[in-house]
């Protein structure tokens, strides 16, 4: 669900941010241009207030570390995740969203279980030669990404 930043005087979304799966969205609903938004625009802040509006499109800060690693054989994709905090725990029993996007742009949702403390492992078929992308927030007690990692994998052609 989104989250109204800045709302007008009758209640109505200036500025919203949500989470989408692994991505983010901001809504600005006035102008840059000083149509609507004049005051906005010749503020001094205002330099600054448009650059929070990118960070706010960015992954969130790592909660600790997070690696992932990808494999692949015999038209399968493995993926290894080691997760751990600042200062090296492991952490364990965490809720993982996860994509594997095959090279037609498609993507598939990850199913990770805990095989190890701190790791995690994820089995997705890849049997397409080309170009893999896979993605997988860690996610923390409000369902919201604390730790983002990103790999790629390449499956060859193999005749």
């Amino acid at each position: 669900s989104a989250r109204a930043i800045i709302v007008t005087p009758d209640n109505k979304p200036l500025l919203a941010q949500w989470q989408y799966g692994l991505g983010r969205a901001v809504a600005w609903t006035s102008d840059f241009k000083g149509q609507w938004g004049g005051d906005w625009v010749s503020w001094n802040q205002f330099p600054l207030f448009v650059g929070g509006l990118a960070d706010m499109l960015l992954p969130p800060p790592d909660a600790g570390t997070l690696t992932l690693r990808a494999s692949s054989s015999g038209g399968q994709t493995a993926l290894e995740l080691s997760a751990q905090d600042e200062q090296g725990r492991t952490l364990n029993q965490r809720a993982l969203s996860g994509t594997l996007v095959a090279p037609n742009n498609i993507g598939a949702p990850l199913k990770f279980s805990q095989s190890a403390p701190g790791r995690y492992r994820a089995v997705a078929p890849a049997d397409t030669p080309g170009v893999y992308l896979a993605q997988v927030a860690a996610l923390g007690a409000d369902g919201q990404p604390v730790g983002t990692a990103t790999t790629g994998l390449v499956v060859s052609y193999s005749p």
